[in-house]
């Protein structure tokens, strides 16, 4: 009997030491995690979201078939695609008009259909027919999307567009929803549109449990039959997703631990946080870029030697030392330094009121003129930025009415109607926020300088037609070599420079602020700062 005791004892005792050596099994959070994200949700429906704070949630419900990942030059991967399409692979034809895409074959909606290539051509045809905003991003640049058969589909474009692939990683504009569930909750011609504003069609690690407006939430559970599984995933098991929150509610919130993450707090209570016990404040260049942006259609700003003028009479540096607190990049080409294949152009321009005069003057305008500017809060501090600037422009003899104007109504000018330009309620200078859609320069300044745009037919921020400019776009377009890109870039950024038809005031930096019992953060470059990888995050 003593024997036996003695050898359960040993046992007893191994067991006990193998169980404090073995790996900890992540356990269920208690709660739910609350983010703070900034900016609005947007629109639930895929096809039409088109909002940067729709990267705190579409992401979690809804798949692509590529997405980037990284927080700094990242890279593209497949996802509900098998492979990336090469020329060697045979996925992009030789005249690189045919993209043909397998999938995987094992991936599954929330309601256990399959994602097939039913689903895929479903999905861009719906983009197409509703032009709803997100259209522009890929699903305009492909004439014909045709199934190959169960898992394969085939994308014939209009045009050769070397960044086509390069799109397909967008988290806007890229998602696979269930034609199952859709279909079944259309409404006349919607193609389910009304239904997935509050419900979801997804195949993602999280549903979309509830949408509350008048809160401006969206609550995320996660979904346990998850086809790509939940092996050494982290443990949240559901989020609540908060816009809108008052900067002072939100530091409050997040001190007191009410909420696990906030995403661009101010500069002020980001420096504080910084330094408060228990969190971690960290910030990486954003994909968005800030812009005064001049309709070059009407006069005076017709005339280059105004615009130049105009550029000379913006204090870069003190403005993103004043009034952004170095949160922002000085960009020294159209495209902030945190994107591919950004190079500085050979104008760089000074804060000089001097050479501003002197070119007023050679234009005719040594008496100055008026202009009218929209601030429509399409980028933090753009009251305070055109207030600055106004003062500075009045040394010159110009004068700056700064009007509000909201942000629909210039975003139907600017996108659908092609209108911003000529409207009479529209001024001649708009403070613009503009990011890439995904990781490309060609595309960031796509949508601020051609008119009109490529693919999609859009209309651009700046109404200035050069043909150099437009050729440039084109030409870069088609071009798929990295050295045969450089010299086209270079060039385009000079040539921007000169038409000076935008004041470049800096990349953003994304900054977040989180409890440091909040594990496994990671930024992805292509999705923002709304974006935290949750199936890979635990609460402890």
């Amino acid at each position: 009997m003593k024997t036996l005791l003695r050898v359960l004892s040993v046992v007893l005792v191994m067991a006990v030491l193998l169980a404090a050596c073995a790996p900890k099994a992540s356990t269920p959070a208690t709660r739910p995690v609350v983010i703070l994200a900034s900016d609005q949700p947007g629109s639930a429906d895929p096809a039409e979201n088109w909002t940067f704070g729709g990267a705190a949630y579409l992401p979690h419900v809804y798949e692509g078939l590529f997405r980037y990942v990284g927080s700094t030059s990242p890279a593209l991967t497949p996802l509900l695609a098998a492979e990336i399409p090469t020329k060697d692979n045979g996925g992009i034809s030789a005249d690189g008009l045919v993209y043909t895409i397998k999938l995987v074959q094992n991936a599954t909606f929330h309601d256990g259909s399959l994602v097939n290539a039913d689903a895929v051509v479903y999905s861009y045809e719906r983009i197409k027919a509703l032009q709803l905003g997100a259209n522009g991003i890929t699903a305009d640049w492909a004439d014909t999307i045709e199934k190959v058969d169960d898992f394969t589909v085939k994308f014939t474009l209009k045009q050769p567009f070397a960044d086509f692939l390069n799109s397909m990683g967008s988290v806007w504009g890229n998602y696979i929803v269930n034609p199952v569930v859709t279909k079944a909750n259309e409404k006349e011609t919607d193609w389910g549109h009304a239904w997935l504003l509050d419900h979801d069609a997804g195949s993602g690690p999280y549903v979309m449990a509830s949408v509350d407006p008048e809160q401006n939430t969206i609550t995320l559970e996660r979904y346990a039959d998850y086809w790509g599984g939940i092996k050494d995933q982290g443990n949240i098991e559901s989020a609540i997703i908060r816009w809108g929150t008052e900067p002072a509610a939100a530091r409050s919130m997040l001190e007191k631990g009410d909420a696990d993450a906030w995403v661009n707090p101010q500069a002020p209570d980001y420096a504080a946080l910084q330094s408060t016990e228990g969190m971690t404040a960290i910030k990486y260049p954003s994909i968005m870029q800030y812009y005064l942006a001049f309709n070059g259609s009407v006069a005076p700003l017709d005339d280059p030697k105004v615009r130049q003028a105009l550029q000379y009479t913006f204090d870069t540096e003190k403005i993103i030392s004043d009034i952004f607190n170095d949160t922002l990049t000085k960009m020294e080409a159209a495209v902030g330094p945190g994107y591919p294949d950004v190079y500085p152009s050979k104008t760089q321009y000074t804060f000089d009121l001097d050479q501003a005069k002197t070119l007023l003057t050679e234009a005719g305008y040594a008496d100055g003129f008026e202009l009218t500017a929209n601030k429509m809060g399409f980028f933090p501090n753009d009251a305070a930025v055109l207030e600055y600037w106004q003062a500075d422009l009045a040394k010159v003899g110009v004068t700056l009415k700064i009007q509000e104007l909201d942000g629909g109504v210039f975003g139907t000018a600017w996108f659908t109607d092609c209108t911003a330009g000529t409207s009479p309620n529209i001024g001649q200078v708009s403070a613009l926020g503009v990011g890439g859609d995904y990781p490309s320069a060609w595309e960031v300044a796509a949508q601020v300088f051609p008119v009109p745009r490529l693919g999609g037919a859009k209309c651009s921020a700046v109404y200035i037609d050069d043909p150099k400019v437009n050729e440039l776009f084109t030409q870069i377009a088609n071009e798929t070599t990295v050295s045969g890109r450089q010299p086209l870039f270079q060039s385009l950024y000079d040539t921007l420079a000169v038409d000076a038809g935008a004041i470049w005031i800096g990349q953003a930096l994304d900054l977040v602020a989180y409890r440091n019992n909040l594990k496994g953060y990671e930024y992805f470059f292509s999705m923002g700062g709304n974006y935290l990888p949750l199936d890979k995050m635990t609460l402890e």
